[in-house]
């Protein structure tokens, strides 16, 4: 997902068709990939490209609706998920892979939702960290180094946790010897002890997403157990399409997706591509 910083003046536009052309111009290079050109047009840098591999992801489904007092949120700057249906159990990320063959992989998400970080203890040390919950799928759908630690069972039971290699030399001074070991972990109802599965290697710090730890999102949901109600829209979805599946194709068949699962519905269901984040 390549990231963008700002590195001088936005370019002197001197009527509106040279504005409207250079938005045009702007707008394709990026959807297309074509980020040296954007970056030409802006003078902007590009600082990361293509921190994930998998060219493929497709994330971050939204919802349109009407809306008669839309409600603002406080320093958004990202697509954020509202996903709304009938309300019955469920996980969005189960069903498309389900029910839509075009889908290779999902897997579902809960970013880092306490306000505060949580508060690691290993022995007299105590350190603030953020976390992330997921599913099992997470690791195969991102392209995150893991430098330790068996992928299969990385997050197969309540008390297992995977962290960096930032926050391993943090804790031990080494990543070396630590699957294994225990700590403490402070974060509201997850307070206890957890035992290390797993190192990942940690994203550049311009990466979308960051997270020092990562923990398991069926036991996330075992403690908010309402929020696997199709009505909830806390939890992020990504996929992976099958290659050679038409985005657009895709796109008219997610449009249609809420209707087929309840008629009355005035929702509309649709993916942004992962690198457009």
């Amino acid at each position: 997902c390549p990231q963008r910083q700002a590195s001088a003046q936005a370019a002197d536009v001197t009527s509106k068709p040279a504005a409207r052309e250079l938005a045009h111009r702007a707008a394709s290079a990026y959807e297309s990939g074509d980020y040296a050109t954007a970056q030409d047009l802006f003078e902007l840098e590009v600082m990361t490209s293509n921190i994930h591999t998998m060219k493929n992801n497709y994330t971050r489904f939204l919802i349109l609706k009407p809306q008669e007092s839309p409600q603002p949120v406080e320093g958004a700057n990202k697509p954020s998920v509202n996903f709304h249906t009938d309300h019955s159990r469920g996980s969005l990320a189960r069903v498309l892979l389900d029910e839509m063959p075009e889908v290779e992989n999902a897997s579902a998400t809960i970013p880092g939702w306490f306000e505060n970080k949580g508060i690691i203890t290993v022995g007299s040390t105590r350190i603030k960290a953020s976390e992330t919950y997921v599913d099992k799928e997470f690791f195969n759908l991102f392209s995150y180094p893991l430098i330790d630690g068996d992928k299969k069972n990385l997050l197969d039971a309540n008390n297992k946790v995977v962290i960096s290699d930032e926050l391993a030399m943090k804790m031990y001074g080494s990543t070396k010897s630590v699957v294994g070991k225990t700590f403490q972990w402070q974060q509201n109802e997850f307070e206890g002890p957890y035992i290390i599965s797993g190192i990942f290697k940690k994203p550049p710090a311009n990466s979308t997403m960051q997270f020092d730890l990562v923990f398991s999102y069926n036991y996330f949901m075992e403690k908010y157990p309402t929020w696997m109600e199709w009505g909830n829209s806390s939890s992020k979805t990504y996929v992976l399409l099958k290659k050679g599946i038409d985005f657009s194709q895709f796109q008219a068949k997610l449009a249609g997706y809420m209707k087929k699962r309840d008629p009355k519905t005035t929702y509309s269901l649709f993916a942004v591509k992962y690198s457009d984040q």
